[in-house]
């Protein structure tokens, strides 16, 4: 609720008005100045919201299903990873200074709507032996070269899910091509 009001409010005073989600499930502001950023920023705090993650060659925004935690077909509720994850990722110096974006998405089931199979490093739900797990995919992406992701591990235990996104983001962080932003990933 105040969220999205703030948001609304944002939108009104310093942009044209309009609220743009982006696939990734951020919001945009357009028309915006650049001296007026400072306000801004002090105004999405102020609801408990800050715009990390949402450009640049950074860990982006983290996304998830649009049916976490209501799908009957969800193996289990992916939310409360994506949040760990994010809260573990986006605080961190080394997460904005990367070779590319680093996209990371979490679905539910295998019908894979976060399109975790076409990102960077994706998480599918997944039980084994009545444990909570995901199916783990890297490499995919939806740029000019779009590619569907490797298959990084068949099953990992879910409280894993926050260390293997670090670990491949520090790979990433090292090895990744600067010099070439085609050939980054």
């Amino acid at each position: 609720g105040s969220q999205i009001r703030q948001l609304a409010d944002i939108a009104r005073r310093f942009g044209n008005s309009k609220l743009h989600v982006t696939t990734r499930q951020d919001v945009q502001f357009h028309d915006i100045k650049i001296d007026e950023t400072t306000a801004i920023m002090h105004d999405l705090k102020e609801v408990g919201l800050t715009s990390k993650g949402g450009g640049g060659n950074t860990v982006r925004n983290i996304t998830a299903c649009p049916y976490a935690g209501v799908c009957p077909y969800e193996q289990f509720d992916v939310s409360e990873f994506v949040q760990e994850t994010t809260g573990f990722l986006i605080p961190l110096t080394g997460s904005y200074n990367l070779p590319r974006k680093y996209k990371i998405a979490f679905s539910g089931c295998y019908a894979d709507c976060a399109l975790a199979t076409v990102s960077d490093l994706g998480f599918i739900a997944k039980i084994k032996d009545s444990k909570p797990g995901f199916a783990i995919f890297a490499g995919g992406g939806m740029g000019a070269s779009s590619r569907v992701a490797d298959l990084m591990e068949e099953w990992l235990p879910a409280t894993e899910a926050t260390r293997t996104a670090e670990a491949v983001r520090r790979l990433f962080d090292r090895l990744g091509d600067r010099q070439n932003r085609h050939r980054a990933r």
